[in-house]
């Protein structure tokens, strides 16, 4: 059923990062400005509000993070949980929302040098093994056992 939310769902999604070291779609390389929502048009050239029961158009995510990885979009350079509010379709693969923001950023250590770059999105950005579970203590320390957060969302 699509409902209308003013209260935002959090998901799960992953996100490549462009040379300018903004988040964007995977699927269609559209760019999340920081301090800009992202909203949601048709991607099939419809002109219905998105997202739409009788089309595939909106902003996906998943509920949980075992999902994102299971449809393996953990691995494109970001991932993260987002905001997600307006209308809303929530099925059993998750939802489709008409409105979207993120909420945290994982890279995995790999791609530490985006840490600061992401961090104008004033939203937490950490470092995280993308094949390992989040809510254990891996998720909330560093190599090294320190607990950590690199970058702190912006006053």
């Amino acid at each position: 059923m699509t409902e209308l939310y003013v209260e935002p769902f959090i998901g799960w999604r992953g996100w490549n990062i462009n040379n300018r070291g903004r988040l964007c779609a995977v699927n269609s390389g559209w760019v999340w400005e920081p301090g800009e929502e992202v909203r949601a048009l048709c991607s099939h050239g419809h002109t219905h509000r998105s997202p739409d029961k009788g089309c595939e158009c909106g902003l996906y995510a998943t509920k949980t993070f075992q999902k994102l990885q299971s449809n393996g979009y953990h691995v494109f350079g970001a991932f993260g949980q987002v905001r997600l509010w307006g209308r809303i379709i929530d099925t059993t693969m998750g939802f489709r929302a008409e409105i979207a923001y993120p909420h945290v950023i994982y890279l995995p250590y790999s791609d530490m040098r985006w840490v600061e770059p992401l961090s104008v999105y004033g939203v937490p950005v950490m470092l995280k093994n993308p094949y390992e579970g989040i809510g254990d203590k891996s998720a909330m320390r560093n190599r090294g056992g320190k607990k950590w957060t690199l970058a702190r969302p912006s006053a």
